[in-house]
């Protein structure tokens, strides 16, 4: 019972934050750090990337944001409680791969 209820739990979880980002792209919102102090944040231009992965064009989501391939990733990391592959190491080095690339794509972006 426990189980349900915690999958119920992140699913309404999931549902807010789909319509959070749905609200972000109709709306056309402007990232925060973008606005306020002129300086990209290491996850600009993934709501983008996001869709456009989701109309199956891979080019224009790497361009948008190379590591748009992680939220897949990253959510079923949220659906099953960190432990993905089973093994703690793997699990880990996997997350720490995805941090470096997305500090590595934000450096990038800030340097040039």
């Amino acid at each position: 019972m426990k189980n349900i209820k915690n999958l119920k739990s992140k699913l309404l979880l999931t549902v807010i934050f789909a319509v959070f980002l749905v609200l972000f792209w109709i709306l056309k919102l402007p990232c925060v750090y973008k606005h306020f102090l002129n300086i990209e944040c290491i996850g600009c231009g993934m709501t983008r990337a996001c869709v456009s992965a989701l109309k199956l064009d891979f080019k224009t989501a790497f361009s948008y944001h190379p590591m748009f391939w992680s939220m897949p990733v990253l959510y079923l990391y949220f659906l099953f409680d960190g432990k993905l592959f089973g093994k703690k190491y793997l699990d880990g080095g996997i997350l720490v791969l995805i941090t470096l690339g997305f500090f590595i794509n934000w450096l990038l972006k800030v340097l040039f």
